[in-house]
């Protein structure tokens, strides 16, 4: 069972280590053109290849995005619940306590520990909570008068909605891509993975850490709270196998990067944000092999 954690935590700990050797080496990284090129390029050919080529049943793509809508319905009421008891601002924490990093950190981990069928559901999580941030997310930071205009744009622009739509199209109708496109699509779809790890290595070493213990009591929200109401509606449910672990591992991701990005762009605290990014994600990768190793065993 080391051995198997090893081959899963490894990679992803190598890639993101690269990253940060490469920044604190004073290097330059375009991160803003790096991650136009990873969201606009490669995630939608990873999210059409991996759509277009699965053996998964539709079913348990659909439990997956069920179970992420459910688990970000729940988490929202809780959490605008805490951050009101606690009088701490919902724009500031609440967009970093509903969206995780299922992304960057967790389609890696999906890969790795379940292959193809691991990484085909893990994208059916990954699209929910990215459409969550951009319309939820939105709506969040600047409120239902100018949000939901805001959110239904930015939704439009992007290419991975098309990619899953052209994605569905091909898995319903049982249809294949000329193989051209295929060898395109597959060829771009590799540099996804290894540019979310290097760059969220990047991401974070830019980060400080403030306000550290508030940020401590808010990461164990994020990734255990998430953790226990993912299991819970799995097994009220009946979801179960890969597609649980998987729903599972998601859930257990720590606050995306995005989050800070959001809070810079409209100025809601953006340290402290960033604090919570850091501390989740220290917090996630020390639950990491323990949670796996308990889905490895069952």
């Amino acid at each position: 069972m080391f051995i198997q954690l090893i081959n899963i935590i490894a990679p992803i700990l190598i890639c993101a280590c690269i990253g940060i050797s490469w920044k604190k080496m004073g290097y330059e990284y375009p991160s803003d053109f790096i991650g136009r090129l990873v969201m606009n390029v490669g995630a939608p050919c990873l999210i059409l290849k991996s759509l277009a080529n699965t053996a998964v049943p539709l079913k348990d793509i659909v439990d997956v995005a069920l179970v992420a809508s459910i688990v970000l319905v729940v988490m929202f009421l809780v959490c605008l619940a805490i951050l009101k008891v606690f009088k701490l601002s919902a724009k500031t924490y609440l967009p970093a306590l509903l969206f995780p990093n299922s992304g960057n950190m967790g389609l890696p981990l999906c890969l790795f520990a379940f292959g193809d069928t691991g990484l085909t559901l893990g994208v059916g999580y990954f699209l929910m909570m990215m459409f969550g941030h951009l319309t939820l997310g939105i709506l969040i930071l600047e409120g239902t008068e100018s949000g939901i205009s805001h959110a239904l744009k930015n939704l439009l622009k992007q290419p991975m909605l098309y990619a899953m739509v052209i994605g569905l199209i091909l898995y319903g109708y049982d249809l294949t891509l000329p193989l051209w496109v295929s060898h395109s699509v597959n060829l771009l779809s590799g540099v996804t993975i290894p540019l979310m790890l290097i760059t969220l290595g990047v991401s974070l070493t830019s980060l400080k850490v403030e306000f550290w213990q508030r940020a401590l009591s808010l990461s164990v929200i994020r990734v255990g709270l998430s953790l226990v109401l993912a299991f819970a509606i799995c097994q009220m449910m009946g979801v179960s196998g890969i597609t649980r672990d998987v729903i599972l591992l998601q859930a257990a991701m720590p606050a995306a990067v995005f989050n800070y990005l959001f809070a810079v762009r409209y100025q809601q605290s953006p340290e402290e944000v960033a604090g919570l990014v850091v501390v989740s994600t220290v917090l996630a990768v020390m639950l990491l092999p323990l949670l796996l190793a308990q889905l490895i065993a069952t």
